[in-house]
């Protein structure tokens, strides 16, 4: 069952779809009971002002693409880049959610070129990197690109 939940930080007020069948999402859960990653909430909190253009690289599910997007507002802009596509279509599905028209996602992992490199995945979905790792199950394709060239082509 597909749900949502309101998250609250500080004058940060923002919706994330919550399953509780999808991992990202049990985190998403544990939210009204305590903060995600509070120094990094905090530090956005403080450096992220209307009118910035700001980046997350390894959006997920979207928790910091949606507090940035709420901290610069609609003359600011966010870039949030999830190469997994199942992970990117909730981060699609957030930005949605809360009408977030200055957010553009990008399906594509940040490398120094633009080339296909391989993603390795685990069986707890949204936990992803370009290099192996314990614990690897599973792998899949992903286009890479530089942030410089993604930016300068940019709508």
């Amino acid at each position: 069952m597909v749900e949502t939940q309101t998250i609250r930080f500080g004058e940060v007020t923002f919706d994330l779809w919550h399953d509780p069948s999808y991992l990202p999402d049990c985190v998403v859960a544990q939210l009204p009971k305590e903060e995600l990653e509070p120094e990094l909430s905090h530090l956005l909190c403080r450096a992220c002002r209307p009118g910035d253009t700001v980046v997350d690289a390894g959006a997920n599910i979207g928790y910091f693409t949606m507090m940035m997007s709420k901290l610069v507002g609609q003359r600011g802009f966010v870039h949030a880049f999830e190469p997994h596509p199942d992970t990117a279509k909730r981060l699609d599905a957030n930005v949605i959610l809360n009408k977030a028209g200055n957010v553009l996602v990008h399906e594509v992992a940040l490398w120094d070129c633009l080339r296909d490199l391989t993603l390795y995945t685990c069986w707890e979905p949204g936990l992803a990197s370009l290099r192996p790792f314990t614990g690897w199950t599973g792998s899949r394709t992903v286009r890479t690109d530089r942030l410089d060239h993604i930016l300068n082509h940019a709508p």
